[in-house]
């Protein structure tokens, strides 16, 4: 049985509020987490850290990160879950 792949992209890179995700990378190969560029994701765990990408925009939910749509795209994942607000620039593009 082959497994899902599964995309998640997050607004924000904080790993404190991000133990789900942190845990689901540990445990799951099929599953990416992206998340803007940040200093934050140096205190993600080494094991589980998640794919940074270059942005524009100061506010979750005017971020535009970018590659996100070919990373998405390009990576055929069967399910791609974002978190952020429905009127997003990311939300719009996905």
């Amino acid at each position: 049985m082959t497994s899902s792949r599964i995309a998640v992209v997050l607004p924000l890179a904080e790993a404190r509020s991000a133990h789900l995700w942190t845990a689901i990378l540990r445990r799951h190969d099929g599953v990416r987490v992206f998340v803007p560029a940040q200093p934050d994701v140096a205190a993600w765990p080494e094991d589980a850290r998640p794919t940074q990408l270059a942005y524009h925009g100061v506010r979750h939910n005017t971020q535009w990160l970018r590659g996100l749509e070919s990373l998405v795209c390009g990576g055929r994942f069967d399910l791609v879950h974002l978190i952020g607000e429905p009127w997003s620039l990311s939300a719009h593009r996905l």
